[in-house]
């Protein structure tokens, strides 16, 4: 009888879930929808309303009172806009960004400052709205606690896929349109979920870049090392497997728990073998660590071919002189931009935060600035109507390169770029990102444009 009660009130409990999902997703595109109304046909109501009483005129032979007379009953349960259209006509659009406040890891939530604060000198979007940001913390929970709040409609952020898979949901669930800017993992985009997109490649094609990048820099013995986790775990068996697509021999796999401190026995494993790069999938200090232990152990001249997330201060750091040379693969480079739009960006973030725009600062950028186009090309701020035309973009040209996106919301076209660890700053490996595209068009045996 016991277990019976608890499997009622589990359903019970599972329905109210549902419900309040249905009913925040319903009311965030509701709410969205009434003002955009406003916004958009603002000459129009102005003429309907007694902005003195608040009282709607209502004339018979006029068309577009007797339409904004009809929304306002609409909209009722939502928003008065009556009062909107007498106090604030132009409402703000609101985008949440997702980012830790420790400035260790970038400059997310400067590059989206920027954005908004460009759109709104300009503006804003949708008639004259502003964009108003909010900016919070990237803890495992935040995404449950912020959609509470029915009049935001985007997010950006979460700086690894750990948070932004169940984040995801519900944002899916709950209504918001979801821009991933830094998770990679494949199953952020596996569900046929709406509201949800990836601009960044995801492992698959980390993975297969890298093996390219690898080949094209004349290494043919490779040595691959990876933590025990999904993000590692998934970019090492994707490079992996285009490693031996494309004919690199494979002399060495090993995996490895992140925590651990002593990497010594993983590393006599291979020293005797040949081999003239190693793969390294995993975290900073990991990977820091390790690259010390490997050249105090003998192995000096063989460099290193790591991940995106490893793209950070940490490693020079920790590791000093043992990874120098560390190649890394990133979507944004201050020093190797060439478009106007680029250096501008640049001229103006250094302007405005006093310091050079890194990968996460040109991505949150990018982020508001994308969303605002989606924006004005659907006339419309309800996240789902914004999603469809970001799925049907044709094309769209950030400061971090070309934006289209497939119909899981996976970003195509945007390759990485490659940094290689010198004097303890990463550097620009030139048109190394090249070689990928150039290597796939042979394979499907295109022919390459002349111009």
């Amino acid at each position: 009888m016991k277990i019976l009660s608890l499997l009622t009130l589990l359903l019970l409990l599972a329905g109210c879930t549902d419900a309040f999902y249905d009913f925040s997703e319903k009311t965030r595109a509701k709410r969205a929808e009434c003002r955009d109304f406003i916004s958009l046909n603002y000459k129009q109501t102005t003429r309907c309303v007694n902005l003195v009483t608040g009282d709607i005129i209502e004339e018979p032979d006029n068309s577009a009172c007797r339409r904004f007379s009809s929304k306002v009953n609409e909209c009722a349960e939502h928003v008065d806009l009556v009062d909107i259209l007498r106090h604030e006509p132009m409402q703000p659009i609101h985008i949440g960004v997702v980012w830790p406040k420790d400035t260790l890891y970038g400059q997310m939530v400067a590059g989206a400052t920027l954005a908004q604060e460009e759109i709104n000198q300009k503006g804003g979007i949708l008639g004259g709205r502003p964009i108003q940001l909010w900016d919070y913390d990237d803890t495992p929970n935040i995404a449950d606690s912020i959609t509470s709040n029915l009049d935001l409609l985007a997010i950006i952020g979460h700086r690894t896929s750990a948070t932004a898979l169940p984040a995801s949901i519900t944002y899916e669930y709950r209504g918001l349109l979801f821009l991933a800017p830094r998770a990679t993992r494949m199953a952020l985009t596996t569900h046929n979920f709406q509201h949800v997109f990836r601009s960044i490649p995801n492992s698959k094609q980390m993975g297969a870049q890298l093996a390219h990048f690898t080949k094209w820099s004349k290494h043919k013995n490779i040595v691959i090392l990876y933590s025990r986790d999904a993000y590692a775990e998934e970019v090492a068996s994707e490079f992996y497997e285009n490693a031996v697509d494309i004919h690199l021999n494979v002399v060495h796999r090993a995996s490895f728990f992140e925590y651990r401190s002593n990497f010594r026995s993983i590393i006599a494993d291979f020293r005797g073998k040949k081999f003239d790069a190693i793969f390294l999938a995993t975290w900073p200090k990991a990977a820091a660590q390790l690259m010390k232990q490997t050249r105090d152990m003998g192995i000096r001249d063989v460099p290193f071919i790591g991940v995106d997330a490893m793209d950070s201060p940490l490693l020079s750091e920790i590791a000093g002189d043992a990874a120098e040379g560390t190649v890394v693969p990133t979507v944004y480079d201050a020093r190797a931009v060439t478009s106007l739009d680029s250096l501008r960006f640049i001229e103006n973030f250094q302007k405005r935060f006093n310091q050079t725009p890194d990968t996460w600062a040109a991505q949150g950028y990018d982020g508001v600035k994308l969303l605002a186009h989606a924006m004005e090309d659907s006339k419309s701020s309800v996240p789902l109507v914004v999603a469809t035309s970001l799925r049907y973009l044709r094309f769209w040209l950030g400061v971090t390169g070309v934006y289209r996106f497939d119909r899981s919301g996976d970003i195509t076209g945007k390759l990485y770029k490659f940094n290689v660890l010198k004097d303890g700053k990463f550097e620009t490996i030139s048109s190394a990102h090249i070689f990928y595209a150039l290597d796939k068009i042979q394979k499907d045996k295109l022919k390459v444009p002349l111009q």
